[in-house]
């Protein structure tokens, strides 16, 4: 076998991955906090009615931040609305 495909392949290989990684891993974060998020709905959903606060934190530096400057265990709050198709989540933004 070629020495430099041996020398190579090991090397590109692993750029790959650099390159990959960060991607995956934000979509499997994003996808954990999905299931985390809907498994803990899922018994007080039918509870839920329009109007409901909902409040939550997450753990981003600007979440925690704000968790410090308010001494309080959440972050955000917002506000249930009902939709056609089911329950909706409105926050508050800046935009």
């Amino acid at each position: 076998m070629n020495p430099l495909r041996l020398l190579l392949t090991p090397l590109l290989l692993g750029a790959v991955g650099l390159f990959t990684y960060p991607r995956l891993s934000a979509k499997l974060y994003r996808w954990q906090a999905l299931r985390q998020a809907t498994a803990a709905v899922q018994p007080i959903g039918p509870t839920l009615r329009e109007g409901d606060l909902i409040f939550h934190t997450s753990q981003s530096a600007q979440s925690q931040a704000i968790q410090l400057a308010t001494h309080s265990p959440y972050s955000h709050c917002g506000l249930l609305y009902k939709t056609g198709g089911g329950g909706r989540f409105l926050r508050p933004c800046s935009r």
